[in-house]
């Protein structure tokens, strides 16, 4: 059975999965590994981000939820990144240079 899943409209995808997220969306959708992927998730009951590694997505209890894809990313820096963007935005915070060089982004 298929995982239920939305792809954000603003879907973060890390420069290095651009040319083959949508057959890594695939894979997660059928329940498989992706080594070394994070997945970035709406949490169900809070709303906000959270990060998931693709080995997650075997588990069976996923097939009763519906899951909010936010972004994939390859390194795990980018997924903190991402979230720590999102959370500055929801507190109308925003990252100084400095904070975001921290990331090597």
């Amino acid at each position: 059975k298929e995982l239920t899943m939305i792809a954000d409209k603003d879907l973060y995808v890390s420069d290095s999965l651009k040319n083959k997220y949508k057959s890594i969306i695939t894979k997660l959708r059928h329940g498989k590994v992706v080594p070394g992927l994070f997945v970035i998730v709406k949490n169900e009951e809070s709303g906000r981000p959270e990060i998931m590694k693709s080995v997650y997505f075997c588990q069976k209890y996923l097939h009763l939820i519906t899951l909010t894809i936010l972004g994939i990313t390859d390194k795990y820096d980018d997924a903190l990144y991402f979230l720590a963007k999102s959370v500055a935005g929801e507190y109308g915070v925003t990252l100084t240079k400095e904070e975001s060089e921290e990331f090597d982004l």
